[in-house]
């Protein structure tokens, strides 16, 4: 085999190998907003209630609310412990799961077991009469990254567009 056609070959399993991991990525990417399309039915505005399983999950007390973070010197987000959760027990006692108020959502890519995916995360305004303030300490910003906005976020999965919950 001459070096002309194992230049193309090498070349063309190159640019086979970019394609099926630019697809691989913008495949979770099709999927993320597909199923904001299909599940997601919030708008500006709206109240966001805690998923039922958050109540009735006994292994699961709290939700963790997270503030997003910029890099300065790159394009890259990450997602940081704000030191503030919403408590089961506090939903208890107002008797109602409403967490906050929606704002906006964001699809930020993550490492899940080693498998590059995409998260969908909302941003709220909290419902502060159910925050616990000062439940964790919040993570230290890591150097050269910023704040991106003063939101607090969550994921998609921990909440509902309704009260499922049902309060004795």
């Amino acid at each position: 085999m001459s070096n002309k056609k194992k230049y193309i070959i090498l070349s063309i399993a190159g640019v086979l190998i970019l394609l099926s991991g630019l697809a691989s990525f913008n495949l979770q990417l099709i999927k993320a907003y597909y199923y904001r399309q299909k599940h997601d039915h919030f708008s500006k505005g709206d109240k966001v209630y805690a998923y039922k399983y958050f109540i009735n999950d006994v292994s699961v007390s709290k939700l963790e609310l997270m503030r997003l973070i910029k890099s300065a010197t790159s394009s890259e987000f990450r997602l940081i412990s704000s030191g503030k959760t919403i408590v089961d027990d506090s939903l208890e006692k107002y008797k109602s799961s409403y967490i906050g108020t929606y704002i906006d959502y964001k699809f930020l890519p993550y490492i899940y077991k080693n498998k590059k995916a995409i998260q969908c995360i909302y941003s709220i305004e909290p419902n502060w009469k159910v925050v616990n303030k000062n439940d964790t300490i919040p993570d230290k910003l890591p150097k050269n990254f910023e704040f991106a906005d003063s939101s607090f976020y969550l994921s998609w999965a921990t909440t509902a567009d309704k009260d499922l919950n049902a309060f004795k």
